[in-house]
């Protein structure tokens, strides 16, 4: 192969040139290829976040949504309040707390205290109950940040008379009567 530049310059390359360049080219795309892909750095598990406004708390994959992390509210945003609509069935999940407190709070009929208070805006106005696999993931995970004693709601229904409750001393979850006052604490989600 010739190439003839403008100043006359005539470069000759043979096919062995063309090669090497071609491999040199090829090594240069497969390294970029595996190289790491920059990704979001987070905070370690159980530190504060103040850019998302509460602990990171745990890593989720997501069922029917992206993959995110869950972020635990501060203590000063803990509340205790009954689940609320004691006899009223809701079909809530075990794994998506977000969907289940936007269904309590645009329920027609009933009220769902706990659910309703949660919604306090601190920079982030998206704050849910955890559902009942996210909660298990946070007993997990940052259990430190829980008062062992008394038992956090979950957004996650029993039945219709009663809801799932989360134990942070040692870890069970069962149903508790809608009109039992328990904790919440409010977290939110960042997809990632």
């Amino acid at each position: 192969m010739r190439i003839q530049a403008k100043a006359s310059i005539e470069i000759v390359l043979t096919e062995q040139d063309i090669d090497k360049i071609a491999d040199h080219a090829i090594k240069k795309i497969i390294t970029r290829a595996i190289a790491p892909i920059p990704t979001k750095t987070f905070p370690k598990i159980g530190e504060f976040w103040p850019e998302q406004g509460g602990y990171l708390g745990a890593i989720m994959r997501g069922k029917d949504t992206p993959d995110y992390c869950l972020i635990v509210s501060e203590k000063e945003h803990e509340f205790t309040a009954e689940f609320g609509s004691r006899g009223k069935e809701i079909e809530t999940n075990d794994w998506d707390g977000f969907a289940n407190t936007q269904l309590m709070i645009k329920a027609p009929t009933g009220s769902y205290p706990a659910a309703e208070k949660c919604c306090f805006d601190n920079g982030f106005n998206d704050w849910f109950i955890g559902s009942r696999r996210e909660m298990r993931a946070l007993y997990a995970n940052v259990s430190e940040l829980f008062d062992p004693n008394p038992w956090y709601w979950t957004s996650t229904q029993y039945s219709a008379l009663s809801a799932y409750y989360q134990d942070f001393e040692v870890g069970s979850q069962g149903g508790r009567d809608k009109s039992s006052e328990l904790r919440v604490r409010p977290v939110r989600r960042l997809f990632i």
